[in-house]
């Protein structure tokens, strides 16, 4: 699968073509060929494994504390 096919599958997730292409443009080849074919079971962001809500919370909990 080549570099057409890979910008092709992210125009079919929903990535404006143009760029797509340029995205693809910017990947080595070795990056192509790890993403053909598996682009549709591969995570669309970044993961959160909590981290940040935790974060937040503390924050919350701690700005409400601190102006009682």
């Amino acid at each position: 699968m080549g570099r057409s096919e890979v910008a092709s599958q992210l125009q079919a997730l929903g990535m404006d073509l143009k760029i797509a292409k340029d995205r693809v443009a910017a990947m080595t080849d070795q990056e192509i060929h790890a993403l053909s074919g598996k682009l549709e079971s591969l995570p669309a962001g970044a993961t959160n494994n909590g981290w940040a809500w935790a974060v937040v919370i503390a924050v919350v909990i701690w700005a409400v504390y601190r102006w009682k």
